[in-house]
């Protein structure tokens, strides 16, 4: 479905309806491949988990709410959903299965609550204060400073010594032995469950970091060790400690989380190995994303992103703002030129790291936004969410909280029993409940609730798109905006009028359009 915009005088922006460049048939076999079995493509967002299946002519898809105290959970279900629209059993349809790509938050969602590994790190002797120092973003909600997250604590860092200069040159042996002592207190004494090493110029000459390495296996067997000359052997020693560190803190998290994966989708018939998605674009194998999980970071919108660039393509659209919006937030790209655009020292967790990663810009803003009242009695949106449990109060599950989602039930542009097709009616008069208990708190009527929290939850989205163009000095007028996700749709056209974007592009799978990048994307 594809829309443009043209001026009008006295409104601004007029929508109009323009004759669609292809039908989703013919979209569906460009951007996917044609084969003799199945492409699969999961992703597992914050509220639902996506599922999408092509053999290269047909697809079909599959959604199910995300489980978030047992993730495979969700997965498998949104796998059911899938093969029941074909009309095979899943056994079946994973058994002829040649692809599973994976778009997964497992990364992200470990980061975001804090909860890797205890985590150690060696560092070249005299620089053990350059993590707790950090560089990164420390702006936080409506502007204020905030402190960036101390995964590594001073007392878990220890330096050894040894010393490479610019060229790659030995200053310094390595102390063996030093390292040794260094090891025992931070296993031995401090718990430390992982470990990462990042010494001064190790990219020029990894030996001393693969010495320690070596010393950590021979004492530590089971001990997950990150190096940052394997994972990032670039200059700038602080971002690639970085990566380093958020590697090793998120390994046990990632590797308990594959490891289950792989074992029930094999009970379950899959023949192939997943393709997992990266942050840089393509897939990695299991056991890579295992050795390096912070490769996963941003995952999901990648793959979105993926399928974004191959739609554009077939439309013959080269200048594209993505904007990808499910139950959790909302994550903006930029193709330019007819290629996304890349970050070469990416920032996760708000902390500044050496990995390329596509540009991928996200604020908390989805269907699961929750609705709150701040300090000063005013309305606001996000970033905290819901989530899938208890989820919006329109999901009767007991969450009594108002979200984006139950804004849109009550503005009518979620239809309460079409919701999933049909397969899950939603709750219109909790929804409005929700929306007036919070509406007397703001001096607002639950009507005027809803229509302020879409608004501030459009402005938000209107901040990201601006600042990620003001940032590469692009002209929006340029561009057009490709709108997809559960949400994604509902504030295309509005935001696009908001950024004098010309042309608004809705996908006929933009529901499970992430899934879609997972399915076809380059292996």
């Amino acid at each position: 479905m594809v829309f443009s915009l043209t001026p009008s005088l006295g409104t601004g922006w007029t929508p109009r309806a323009a004759a669609a460049p292809c039908q989703p048939r013919r979209a569906l076999c460009i951007v996917a491949r044609r084969m003799a079995a199945y492409s699969v493509g999961i992703d597992v967002g914050g509220t639902f988990t996506d599922c999408f299946v092509t053999d290269g002519v047909h697809g079909w898809r599959g959604k199910a709410p995300t489980t978030p105290r047992e993730p495979l959970r969700g997965l498998l279900a949104a796998l059911e959903d899938a093969a029941a629209a074909i009309g095979v059993p899943l056994a079946r349809a994973l058994g002829d299965t040649v692809h599973l790509g994976l778009g997964t938050t497992v990364v992200t969602n470990c980061l975001a609550e804090v909860a890797g590994a205890p985590t150690g790190l060696l560092v070249t002797e005299g620089f053990g204060d350059l993590w707790p120092m950090a560089r990164g973003h420390r702006l936080g909600v409506g502007g204020m400073s905030r402190p960036l997250p101390t995964l590594v604590p001073r007392r878990r860092i220890a330096e050894v010594r040894e010393r490479v200069d610019r060229e790659g040159a030995v200053l310094v042996p390595l102390d063996e032995s030093g390292v040794v002592s260094a090891l025992e207190r931070l296993v031995g004494e401090g718990g430390v469950e992982s470990l990462a090493i990042c010494l001064l110029w190790s990219f020029r000459n990894p030996a001393h970091e693969r010495r320690v390495a070596a010393i950590v296996r021979e004492r530590y067997p089971d001990l997950p060790v990150s190096c940052s000359a394997d994972l990032v052997p670039v200059i700038r020693e602080y971002e690639r400690m970085t990566a380093t560190v958020l590697s090793a803190y998120t390994t046990r998290s990632c590797a308990a989380f594959l490891d289950e994966l792989e074992a029930r989708l094999a009970t379950a018939g899959l023949r192939v190995p997943v393709a997992v998605m990266q942050s840089s674009g393509g897939t990695l194998a299991p056991a890579a994303a295992r050795a390096r999980p912070i490769l996963l970071a941003q995952s999901g919108p990648v793959a979105g992103v993926a399928a974004a660039e191959a739609l554009a393509a077939a439309l013959g659209v080269s200048e594209v703002i993505t904007g990808d919006m499910g139950g959790t937030s909302f994550d903006v790209a930029v193709i330019h030129a007819g290629a996304a655009e890349r970050r070469l020292r990416a920032e996760v967790a708000s902390l500044a790291t050496a990995l390329s990663t596509v540009a991928v810009g996200s604020i908390g803003a989805g269907g699961g936004s929750v609705g709150w009242r701040d300090a000063r009695g005013l309305l606001r949106v996000g970033p905290r969410s819901v989530g899938a449990d208890p989820g919006p109060a329109c999901y009767g599950r007991g969450g009594s909280e108002p979200a984006l989602t139950d804004a849109l039930v009550a503005l009518g542009l979620i239809d309460p029993q079409n919701f999933l097709g049909g397969r899950m009616a939603l709750d219109g008069e909790g929804a409005v409940a929700a929306l007036a208990r919070l509406g007397r708190a703001v001096g607002l009527e639950a009507a005027a609730t809803a229509r302020g929290m879409y608004r501030l939850a459009l402005e938000e989205m209107r901040l990201a798109v601006h600042g990620l163009l003001v940032e590469r000095g692009l002209d929006p007028r340029r561009f057009a905006f490709l709108c997809y996700g559960g949400c994604g749709p509902l504030f295309g056209a509005p935001l696009a009028r908001a950024l004098a974007l010309g042309r608004v592009i809705v996908p006929a799978l933009a529901a499970v359009f992430s899934a879609v990048g997972a399915a076809t994307a380059d292996v």
